[in-house]
């Protein structure tokens, strides 16, 4: 029990937000009396009254600790680093890294390098496709693996602390046989006029307007796609497809350096390196946090507190993540009855 708030007060919740934690761990709330007094309340010491909320929350301690629900994910990206990537005259990429020249390619999307300097994963594409359908084609490529095709649309290369692995979420339009031949037509046209105009090909209004109705009648005979998701490991692994609301450029997200583990979270599943281990009501996370051994994990939805033992507890206002003789523990901040601040703590 940190602190519980007297009898006569309540407590202003967008002021304590503005740090209810200051670097030694002390808590700052705000409250105001049924006298509209306002107090302050800093590591135990009740401060105030105060005339304004303004007043009571400029004595909050400047020094306020930043929380960072997520883990690293690893190096940089290179992907635009001139040391590794080149660009010919005729508008096509190389990469050059580690003693090895790879390409060409139409795109370099992401390019992460190991520490140790012994290996990297990228995702590239190029308009080389076998179906002809002027698509990009993406796939992942490595030094330590066979390169891995892709279907649809990837996101960003998510990978490791130490680059061990590497795990991307694609996008897929699903499209019947004829949807697919209108949109490859659309494409084909549509690239067509914009290498006319490139040109400097002048087309009348009336040769313009007749090019817009041939593709707004292709674009509608495309119709609407349905989407899926799949997800590839640089090793060769595939998972899906799934349909999931959540997918975005943080999903999934990488755990513990030592263990090289990977979550997702899809219609309403929690994944572990592929594998269910629990289930949700469609829910979005908010942070994830991994032990030291990459063995156990917690996890935050906008609704609770989740560990891997299956243990559940209502959202906390703050979380705080430290090592402490060697092992991983979590700290979280709940209000209780609306007067008591208390924190919890576990080790994951």
């Amino acid at each position: 029990m940190l602190l519980t708030i007297p009898a006569g007060e309540e407590l202003l919740h967008a002021e304590s937000n503005l740090s209810l934690f200051d670097q030694q761990g002390k808590l700052q709330v705000c409250t105001v009396d049924k006298d509209g007094r306002y107090f302050m309340y800093s590591g135990g010491k009740k401060l105030g009254p105060f005339q304004t909320a303004q007043q009571a929350a400029n004595r909050l301690s400047g020094d306020t600790e930043s929380y960072d629900y997520d883990n690293e994910e690893g190096p940089g990206n290179d992907a635009y680093a001139e040391e590794f990537v080149q660009l010919t005259t005729e508008g096509l990429l190389f990469l050059k890294v580690m003693g090895k020249r790879y390409g060409p390619f139409e795109q370099i999307k992401d390019l992460y390098r190991s520490p140790d300097g012994k290996r990297f994963f990228a995702l590239v594409g190029s308009d080389v496709d076998e179906n002809d359908d002027g698509l990009t084609d993406f796939k992942i490529i490595s030094n330590v693996h066979s390169e891995v095709l892709l279907e649809g649309e990837p996101y960003d290369l998510r990978i490791d602390q130490q680059v061990t692995m590497a795990v991307v979420v694609s996008k897929c339009e699903i499209r019947s046989d004829e949807q697919q031949e209108s949109m490859t037509e659309y494409n084909t046209k549509m690239e067509k006029i914009m290498a006319r105009l490139q040109e400097g090909d002048e087309m009348s209004l009336e040769q313009l307007a007749q090019m817009g109705k041939e593709l707004e009648g292709l674009e509608q005979e495309s119709g609407y796609a349905s989407v899926e998701f799949k997800v590839y490991t640089a090793d060769g692994k595939h998972f899906g497809p799934f349909t999931s609301d959540n997918w975005n450029m943080q999903n999934p997200g990488f755990g513990s350096n030592s263990k090289g583990r990977w979550y997702m979270l899809a219609d309403g599943k929690l994944y572990i390196n592929g594998k269910a281990a629990m289930n949700f009501d469609n829910a979005e996370l908010s942070g994830f946090w991994w032990s030291g051994t990459g063995n156990n994990y917690a996890l935050a939805t906008y609704d609770e507190l989740v560990f891997s033992n299956g243990e559940r507890y209502p959202y906390p206002l703050q979380f705080k993540v430290k090592e402490e003789n060697g092992q991983t523990v979590l700290k979280w901040l709940v209000l209780e009855q609306e007067r008591k601040f208390v924190v919890y703590q576990k080790k994951l």
